[in-house]
């Protein structure tokens, strides 16, 4: 590659991550200095940019990956063992990026802290070929120690010797080169004679003067935010940072006034010789401390896996237990109505023939009336004896009849004999047969595309032989014993969310068919492009198994945060987990409220839980436009109440019950309506350039961390406090049991029973 290519100058900013370079850096482009083309964008963790490389980032984590290092490590690795033609092939991949990344013939200024550990390749790669000049931004430990245990949950100890580890590299590496200091605070109190002073120790003009680009400068650096602020004794003082640290900081101070004096580089190079020496001691001694602390949270989390094991099989039988309840008592209910309905129509046999005998007793009645009326009129001799028999036979007969169906008088019906068996009653009738589905309906599951008719058969072979198939076997009775037609929609799933739409005998898959419009039910439609898109999850012990999506995978990279195993040549890509709590679901739920934090650099991320798999291409699922809220998730397909929804988690076990419901009474506290919606957040969809992400998902971890781990019952809250609006996947009674872009399985690591009634999302 000719020099021509390259820029004039190199300027290389260095410094350990949350030193202040950012700022630095973004002056010194003010004065002239070029910026890389490929900006990590800003985000949470730095609000006014980092202005640094992206690709330049991604070489050099690559560079320390071979030597078995991240950019958290303190220690060596294998950096000093590298092959030589590793490193070349390094050079030259330094090279060529720096000339895409720069324009040629200008002066540039470069900044990424991973430099400091890889200085000597740099100067290797650009030293012959342009002028190399070094600018070392010093900030007290202190405040860095605080940033990045904040920021990225590192121990006190590792931030630490993190910060030294840096410094002493970036101080010996950079030995020889035109090099000045910048102390942190000074730039920011007082920018212009600051930067006045970094031009003369540099010994040479910056492309623009101080006065031009003076205004520019201090409108930045005035917006500057400071998080963290510790006095310069403070280093003696505390007990983490006296000795090597607390020297190394006070030679830089000496520095930042007298980039040459003698001593304080002596006490730099005589430090890092010390750090050398006792990295193996140092590094296995908190390698025995990680190992032992990483060992109790595999227990934790596995005495916390066998605990909602034990508290599923529970639920599960207090389930079975309850639905064996109730169908005992719908047999006897519906006994109850036989009966009743028996004993009813009984009554109206009885009344009826009460009636015809009230009718002949008083036929009878006029009948005997006459004659004596007859027998009494003068001329007239009395009745014949046999009429007048017969007629008070036939009254006395009828009264007889009346006793006996009223039960009363010596007619009564008499009493059962104990031991003589009461007659079987008459067979009802038999329960009509479901009838057979149409072609149209076959025809259009099969069109669906959601029918797997192998799978189908797997479960029921017989189906095979039904009429309309496997389809025909679903139509018809299948569903109707929550048999599912495909892994991406749950019969049961869709009755409970649909119960009150559903008429009696409605087949929920053709419902769904036929309910909802062709956007949901018919075939994905990707939304375009919206630049990068990273897909995440997080995994912790076994909870779950990471499966590889059904759809394509060419629209966006994978993600995988777990501290398991990553099958090789996979489409995930292995991420660590920088933050593990105890409980291994909040360390899950710290990954999936931090997507602005871990993909800077993308357009959009796409958070799954570790038991949803995609079952479409990734942008199928990004927003319509610019117009669409930056936030995509489902509304909850069974509640809209966060209170019933907190009630049910406690009834499942799914967190501590006291925790829940002092959860529950803070939001009551401030003022959260009853039935104000409710979310299923099993997949987020994610526009990161929306400036209101970091404040947003700052807030629900903040919520999470201090209340339940139920991130459901904290999101109506943080939607209302921040003011952000969230739209939805799909139509609000379709979930991830429902929505075909994806499949839902239970969570492997539990080895949880099959629920027989979807209670909670």
């Amino acid at each position: 590659m000719p020099d021509s290519d390259l820029p004039s100058e190199l300027l290389v900013v260095l410094s350990m991550h949350r030193s202040g370079s950012s700022a630095l850096t973004r002056a010194l482009s003010l004065l002239g200095h070029a910026l890389p083309k490929t900006l990590i964008k800003d985000n949470a963790s730095n609000r006014r940019g980092h202005w640094e490389s992206q690709p330049l980032a991604r070489l050099n984590d690559a560079y320390l990956k071979e030597a078995g290092l991240v950019w958290s490590d303190w220690t060596s690795g294998t950096l000093a063992r590298t092959r030589a033609a590793d490193r070349r092939d390094f050079e030259q991949d330094l090279r060529r990026l720096v000339a895409d990344e720069f324009p040629p013939g200008r002066p540039a200024v470069v900044k990424e802290p991973r430099i400091c550990r890889l200085l000597p390749s740099y100067r290797a790669a650009f030293e012959e070929s342009l002028p190399l000049r070094a600018v070392v931004v010093v900030r007290n430990p202190l405040e860095v120690k605080a940033s990045l245990v904040r920021r990225n949950n590192l121990t006190e100890a590792n931030a630490a010797l993190l910060w030294l580890r840096y410094t002493v590299d970036a101080l010996v590496g950079s030995e020889g080169l035109a090099r000045a200091f910048v102390a942190y605070d000074q730039l920011l109190d007082t920018p212009l004679e600051t930067l006045g002073r970094l031009q003369t120790a540099l010994g040479g003009a910056f492309p623009m003067t101080l006065e031009a680009a003076g205004p520019e400068i201090q409108a930045f650096l005035s917006g500057t935010l400071r998080n963290h602020s510790h006095a310069a004794e403070e280093v003696v003082h505390h007990d983490l940072t006296h000795g090597w640290i607390s020297d190394a900081y006070a030679a830089l101070r000496i520095l930042t006034h007298d980039a040459t004096a003698a001593e304080p580089l002596a006490t730099i190079a005589r430090i890092r010789a010390e750090l050398d020496t006792a990295e193996p001691m140092l590094g296995h001694i908190m390698g025995t401390y990680d190992a032992a602390l990483d060992e109790l949270r595999r227990r934790d989390a596995a005495l916390s896996a066998s605990v909602a094991l034990k508290t599923e099989q529970v639920r599960v039988l207090r389930d079975s237990l309850s639905e064996e309840k109730a169908a005992q008592a719908a047999v006897l209910e519906r006994q109850k109505a036989e009966l009743e309905e028996a004993r009813d129509e009984a009554i109206r046999a009885r009344t009826a023939d009460v009636g015809r005998l009230r009718k002949r007793a008083e036929a009878a009645e006029a009948a005997l009336a006459k004659a004596r009326a007859a027998a009494e009129a003068p001329g007239q001799g009395a009745a014949p004896a046999a009429a007048r028999s017969n007629t008070t036979t036939e009254r006395r007969g009828m009264m007889t009849g009346v006793r006996r169906m009223l039960g009363r008088g010596r007619a009564a019906r008499p009493a059962k004999d104990p031991a003589k068996p009461e007659p079987e009653p008459a067979d009802t009738a038999a329960a009509p047969a479901p009838p057979q589905p149409s072609a149209d309906d076959i025809e259009r599951v099969e069109r669906s595309g959601l029918f797997d008719t192998a799978r189908y058969l797997r479960h029921s072979p017989a189906a095979a032989s039904f009429p309309g198939g496997a389809i025909g076997h679903y139509l018809a009775q299948g569903w109707r014993n929550g048999r599912d037609p495909g892994p991406s929609f749950r019969t049961r799933a869709y009755t409970t969310a649909h119960a009150d739409l559903l008429a009696e005998g409605e087949c929920p898959l053709l419902h769904f068919l036929r309910t909802y419009p062709e956007s949901v039910t018919g075939p994905p439609k990707v939304q375009g492009s919206a630049g990068r898109i990273a897909v995440f999850t997080a995994i912790v012990g076994d909870y779950d198994i990471l499966r590889a999506p059904f759809g394509p995978t060419e629209g966006a990279d994978f993600f995988a945060f777990t501290d398991g195993e990553v099958p090789e040549g996979s489409v995930w890509q292995h991420r660590a987990l920088e933050y593990v709590d105890s409980d291994p679901a909040r360390t899950t739920r710290f990954v999936k409220t931090h997507p602005h934090l871990y993909f800077a650099d993308y357009d959009v991320a796409i958070w799954m839980d570790g038991n949803v798999t995609l079952n479409a291409d990734p942008r199928t699922l990004l927003p319509a436009d610019d117009a669409t809220p930056p936030i995509l998730t489902w509304h909850h397909p069974l509640r809209d109440c966060v209170y019933e929804e907190g009630e049910v988690c406690v009834e499942t076990g799914r967190d501590d019950a006291d925790t829940i419901r002092d959860h529950l009474a803070r939001l009551e506290r401030a003022g959260i309506p009853r039935h104000g919606g409710l979310f299923e957040t099993s997949v987020i969809v994610t526009r990161l350039s929306d400036p209101r992400i970091p404040d947003f998902y700052a807030q629900w971890w903040a919520e999470i961390e201090q209340g339940s781990r139920r991130d459901q019952l904290s999101l109506p809250h943080v939607i209302r406090e921040s003011g952000l609006p969230i739209a939805t996947l799909a139509p609000k009674r379709i979930c991830m049991r429902t929505d075909p872009r994806f499949v839902h399985q239970r969570h492997e690591g539990t080895r949880q029973a099959p629920n027989k009634v979807e209670t909670a999302a």
